[in-house]
């Protein structure tokens, strides 16, 4: 199983760093597929208790994660609510307000985190950045594994998540910090002092914790151990891109204020 997970996350971080490196339609294409694959296993997890549509959650995911490209976004929103009206009052009983809602928001939580993929493309900068990103993401990730495995004993949301701990969330800082202090100072991405540093690095380690915790209890809501099997030795995509998705936007953000 360990061997799996090594090969397979060997293999997907070089796809992935030669997609960033290319840019361009590629670059479109992997995150919209990958929002697409997140958001179908999503709805994976909430057929068994609802009626989400898979449809319409297509739609609105692309919608709003290409909301910035879309000049007639407005009236296109506007179509769409009036269509997802339609659905309801004609799939009623059957079809209610909880299976539209949940139609509705996974769509906007994916998509609105990746729509700034595309922000991120038109900068001169776009590969570094992206890589700042997956970098934090990842470097958290290990981090917390590896000090919540040595040293972990506090849990801190032992309901959601058992194995995550105190000194593995302290570690996720810890080694995100290291990873975004050498990353800074080996490429020119701006000028960013220690302080700035630190907060990147507390928010995004933050963030993909609890990017992660909140695709958990998901999981837990409806008793899946895995939302897919799409990545060998890692689950599906939202098990993989889980943290991903939310410190995408915090740390576009952070770059641009800090």
């Amino acid at each position: 199983m360990l061997k799996e997970r090594i090969i397979s996350g060997i293999i997907g971080i070089s796809i992935i760093l030669a997609i960033l490196y290319t840019g361009g339609v590629y670059w479109i294409v992997f995150f919209a597929l990958l929002g697409i694959a997140a958001l179908y296993e999503f709805h994976r997890m909430l057929q068994f208790n609802y009626n989400p549509s898979l449809l319409l959650s297509l739609i609105f995911f692309l919608l709003i994660m290409f909301y910035n490209y879309n000049n007639w976004f407005i009236y296109s929103l506007v179509l769409f609510m009036f269509f997802l009206v339609i659905y309801l009052v004609i799939g009623y009983p059957r079809i209610n307000i909880v299976d539209i809602a949940l139609s509705i928001f996974p769509a906007l939580y994916i998509g609105f985190a990746l729509s700034f993929v595309l922000l991120i493309l038109d900068n001169s900068q776009s590969f570094l950045i992206m890589l700042a990103i997956f970098l934090l993401t990842w470097s958290s990730d290990i981090g917390g594994y590896l000090f919540g495995s040595l040293w972990g004993k506090r849990k801190i949301a032992p309901i959601i998540s058992p194995n995550k701990t105190l000194a593995g969330s302290i570690g996720g800082v810890f080694l995100s910090f290291l990873v975004i202090l050498a990353f800074l100072n080996l490429v020119s991405l701006g000028k960013y002092d220690n302080v700035s540093m630190i907060i990147l690095a507390v928010l995004a380690s933050l963030a993909a914790q609890l990017g992660d915790l909140f695709i958990s209890s998901v999981k837990r809501a409806f008793t899946i151990k895995d939302t897919g099997s799409l990545i060998p030795g890692h689950g599906g995509v939202l098990d993989r891109f889980d943290s991903f998705f939310l410190v995408l936007p915090i740390v576009y953000c952070l770059l641009n204020i800090l």
